[in-house]
């Protein structure tokens, strides 16, 4: 059962499709004429569902009912011999209890904060223990940005946390999410995303996640600059050295590499696709952004103040607007999954050597089934993320993934207790030559 700092009352007119999971997109014919000579199908890759992991995150009777995201953040030991805590970041949560059993089960949803966490342990040899969640006390979430003066309540911006890492820095943990910052809007979907803004944990309750309650954490805020409508920086973030390269502690020259998702414009049409900014840690962490520099057209790193989208590469083309940056062992590479609603498919994108900004490739490792990716029968499926910690043997040969699932409507998401909790597969990276 979850932990809740806080109640809240009926929502009248709660669910509203997310950016998250409909975002303008590409034609598909015009997509098609992008992407095609760089993304092929693993055709010969068996997928192996996981069912086991999927069952571990239904709804409880009464709390946490569901949500996206679906990231997960190692923080090292859990306080017993064997244990790794991860910390796990949830979106939109729908909050309540459940009514009926079996088939007949239904979510009785009482209210949606705009974010939610769970700890689970995980030992060396993957065995599993439930998750414990901690739901607000506010719907605005565990996070929120800064008020914007003369805007009513309703109007105030929020955040979704879809990316994040707790890494050990000179023998102490540092905790930092990057959010999308969701402002109303007059649009189709009613509100837009503003900008994406990093969150640092302070260092004392950094050190403490996994054993103090979010909501007691102490945190601030800053804004990542170019980021609003045309790129968004908040689809996936690592740390690794001046050459791209992966590091685990101690090294002078440490950056913050964080993948953008930008719109570029040409023949008038858009253009969507991963870009790649940096930051040197020291100047992360003091939220020195004007230090920020981007990957360019030219492959140099061009100064915040020399910023111009079309100055930036594409490092892929993908709709994306969120993902995990994993540095992967048994290929001696980057990664990270993909996955859009306008489309089944579960792309993997992977960099052709270990910098971070080499040349990268993506292929298509997985086709969802039309029970959860059927957009003319009101089911989207977003936001692939992988999680190392389940795969077999800790055995980067294998990815394990989740995506989200989603309804367009609230009654159906209600009735449909399957939907809105992540779904995981596992790949076989052998395959990938």
């Amino acid at each position: 059962m979850g932990v809740e700092e806080g109640s809240g009352g009926v929502i009248s007119n709660l669910y509203i499709p997310n950016p998250r999971s409909m975002e303008p997109s590409l034609p598909r014919h015009i997509l098609a004429a992008v992407t095609s000579f760089i993304v092929v199908c693993l055709c010969s890759a068996a997928p192996v569902l996981r069912p086991e992991l999927s069952a571990l995150f239904q709804p409880e009777q009464t709390g946490w009912l569901g949500a996206d995201v679906a990231l997960s953040i190692a923080l090292g030991n859990g306080g017993k011999r064997g244990l790794k805590s991860y910390l796990w970041v949830w979106g939109d949560t729908l909050v309540g209890n459940m009514i009926g059993q079996g088939q007949n089960a239904r979510r009785n949803i009482t209210r949606m904060p705009h974010d939610s966490f769970g700890l689970m342990n995980v030992d060396e040899s993957t065995k599993l223990s439930p998750p414990t969640y901690f739901l607000p006390k506010s719907n605005m979430g565990f996070f929120v940005p800064p008020t914007v003066p003369h805007l009513p309540l309703p109007k105030q911006p929020y955040y979704w946390v879809v990316s994040g890492l707790a890494p050990v820095i000179l023998g102490r943990r540092h905790l930092f999410f990057v959010a999308m910052a969701i402002q109303s809007a007059n649009n189709s979907f009613g509100f837009s995303q503003v900008g994406s803004d990093v969150i640092l944990v302070n260092e004392t309750d950094a050190e403490a996640a996994s054993t103090v309650n979010p909501g007691n954490w102490g945190y601030r805020t800053a804004r990542l600059p170019h980021s609003g409508s045309a790129c968004s920086w908040n689809s996936g973030v690592a740390i690794a050295d001046a050459d791209g390269h992966p590091v685990v502690d101690g090294t002078d020259s440490m950056f913050v590499y964080i993948i953008g998702r930008c719109a570029w414009v040409e023949d008038g049409a858009f253009l969507f696709g991963g870009a790649l900014s940096r930051i040197p840690l020291d100047a992360f962490f003091r939220f020195e952004f004007e230090s920020i520099t981007y990957w360019s057209k030219g492959e140099t790193w061009i100064t915040h103040s020399e910023f111009e989208l079309d100055k930036l590469k594409m490092l892929f083309p993908s709709s994306f607007t969120e993902g995990v940056l994993t540095f992967n062992e048994y290929k001696n590479a980057w990664y990270i999954m993909l996955c859009q609603s306008l489309g089944p498919q579960v792309n993997l994108t992977m960099s052709q050597s270990s910098s971070i900004y080499s040349n990268w490739t993506m292929r298509t490792v997985y086709e969802i089934p039309a029970e959860y990716s059927n957009i003319s029968g009101g089911v989207v499926s977003y936001a692939a993320k992988q999680h190392p910690e389940f795969a077999p043997g800790k055995n980067d040969r294998y990815v394990v993934f989740s995506f989200n699932t989603n309804m367009l409507t609230l009654p159906p998401l209600s009735k449909r207790v399957d939907i809105y909790t992540p779904k995981f597969v596992q790949i076989d990276l052998s395959e990938f030559v």
